[in-house]
């Protein structure tokens, strides 16, 4: 499924939620970080992602439910990675995801920046926690895959 589908689908309120994986979220934090000004963009991903959460009855508990800082985590590693592409690609969400997708999908990325006591806190999951094991920065992995492949 295209990129700019599943986000029309989440935005429609028609995306259910174990359709809703990591490179769904990617595709969503794409879209805002693409389609709203920068300044907001962050704030509409969390409007958006906890507007699914409570129409689909999840609560937000120390497992499971919104998760602050991994949000803003993988939002601004999408940030860097559009803001580091080629600046003839077009900044469209089908377009941008396979390249998203090819340095970001791995899901459990986070925990080279975060250790699993940290990032698994209620702290982390209420709010913004710095990551404990090294900074932030554009030097997330090289793609895993050919870009056209995840297309």
């Amino acid at each position: 499924m295209r990129p700019s589908t599943i986000v029309a689908a989440f935005e429609a309120g028609e995306l259910a939620p174990d359709a809703f994986d990591h490179a769904a979220h990617l595709a969503l934090a794409t879209f805002c970080a693409v389609s709203l000004p920068r300044a907001v963009a962050l704030d509409g991903l969390r409007d958006r992602l906890q507007s699914f959460l409570s129409r689909n009855g999840v609560r937000t508990t120390r497992e499971r439910g919104y998760h602050e800082t991994l949000t803003r985590f993988w939002f601004e590693a999408v940030i860097d990675i559009i803001d580091a592409a080629d600046p003839m690609l077009p900044r469209t969400v089908d377009a941008l995801v396979p390249l998203v997708h090819a340095r970001l999908g791995d899901k459990g990325m986070a925990l080279k920046f975060y250790s699993r006591d940290r990032i698994m806190s209620w702290a982390a999951r209420t709010g913004w926690l710095p990551p404990d094991r090294r900074p932030t920065s554009a030097d997330y992995p090289p793609p895993t895959t050919c870009v056209a492949e995840v297309a």
